[in-house]
């Protein structure tokens, strides 16, 4: 036996949209040529998102429940969220005692899983994709300045030139399930220099690539992230509320799977936010004033992308490091703090993400 798992918890429905297209996806070939796998997800529920409203799925997946108290101590109370991958994996491989991927939601295969623990054994790892190293991250400088020439953390060497590894995907044999204890140890170490959230992403590489052969999955499986993410669930959302599985392999079947990711934006709303570009020459805020301005315009014709483009602006409002509070709250004056609350099409996870904005913003 081997085992696909998946970790999510919260109340965001779309990381199980997106969960429930990664496993079709490995249906698809499993039907074809069977093979004993199980799939599971590692979750703060037992039960399913999609099972009510629009949408009613039933897949072939277990559920291994974590209690507050876990997700607790696996967060360090909920200091570092991502802290707590690694320990979900370490649930499912206590759990089942077989050879185990733990896979973002974010996926789909390619190809057919059974080759993914072809590459999972003991002694043997497999990791998404090599990316590059730390020291060319602007982002991990505060991280690289901190560790010199180089640092030793329990036996893994970090420095500079460690790449960094996409935990998209992790598998690895219970065997090696120690090996985990030792990436929190390194995770632990890096995160006292700086909080990023990509610290448990790279040592997880590093403990895996130092101490197993490291093998990539960047053939079998497809990770999407960033900002075509939010548009890719809504395509998501509307392949399982019309017909699941049809649509779905019919968007599985299409290459580019994704070939058209963003809906249409209105001109005038380029010519605007151009305008404004000449004033304050920020593309990122330019991007954030046309996802603000398109998601209006969506909220009465079709609330998911609405949703989709409202969160867009809140990334690219970061991005651009804007801290004129007052000129930020006009800008965008129908999700600042004082209107959200008033706006019915928001989802519940788009608003508690501008409301985090407007806090830290002072």
């Amino acid at each position: 036996m081997k085992v696909i798992a998946y970790f999510l918890f919260g109340d965001d429905r779309l990381y199980e949209v997106e969960l429930a297209f990664s496993v079709l996806s490995a249906l698809r070939f499993l039907k074809e040529q069977p093979e004993e796998i199980k799939f599971c997800i590692v979750s703060d529920s037992a039960e399913s998102l999609l099972q009510h409203g629009d949408i009613g799925i039933d897949l072939p997946i277990e559920r291994l429940t974590f209690s507050s108290q876990e997700l607790a101590a696996w967060t360090n109370n909920g200091m570092y969220l991502y802290r707590a991958k690694p320990f979900a994996l370490k649930k499912v491989l206590e759990h089942y005692q077989a050879p185990a991927a733990l896979i973002d939601t974010d996926t789909y295969f390619i190809d057919h899983p059974r080759k993914l623990f072809e590459r999972i054994a003991p002694g043997c790892s497999v990791m998404h994709v090599r990316e590059a190293a730390i020291g060319e991250s602007e982002l991990w400088q505060p991280i690289v300045n901190q560790i010199g020439s180089g640092i030793n953390i329990g036996g893994i060497q970090i420095s500079a030139r460690s790449s960094m590894i996409n935990s998209g995907v992790i598998g690895i044999d219970p065997q090696d399930q120690l090996l985990i204890e030792s990436a929190v140890k390194v995770l632990d170490h890096l995160y006292q220099f700086a909080p990023l959230t990509t610290v448990e992403q790279f040592s997880i590489g590093a403990v895996l690539e130092q101490t197993t052969q490291l093998s990539f999955s960047d053939d079998l499986i497809e990770h999407y992230w960033g900002t075509q993410k939010d548009f890719i669930r809504v395509q998501l959302l509307k392949a399982l509320k019309e017909n699941t599985i049809a649509n779905v392999n019919r968007i599985l079947e299409r290459r580019p799977v994704f070939p058209s990711i963003y809906p249409r934006i209105r001109f005038r709303d380029r010519i605007v936010t151009t305008w404004g570009f000449l004033q304050h020459r920020n593309h990122h805020y330019r991007r954030a004033q046309l996802a603000y301005r398109t998601a209006l315009f969506y909220a009465d014709r079709d609330p998911d992308y609405a949703n989709a483009w409202a969160y867009t602006a809140l990334q690219s409002l970061r991005y651009s490091q804007q801290r004129d509070r007052q000129k930020n709250a006009r800008a965008f004056r129908f999700l600042n703090k004082d209107e959200i609350e008033q706006v019915s099409w928001i989802e519940p996870s788009t608003r508690r993400g501008w409301m985090r904005f407007w806090q830290q913003s002072g």
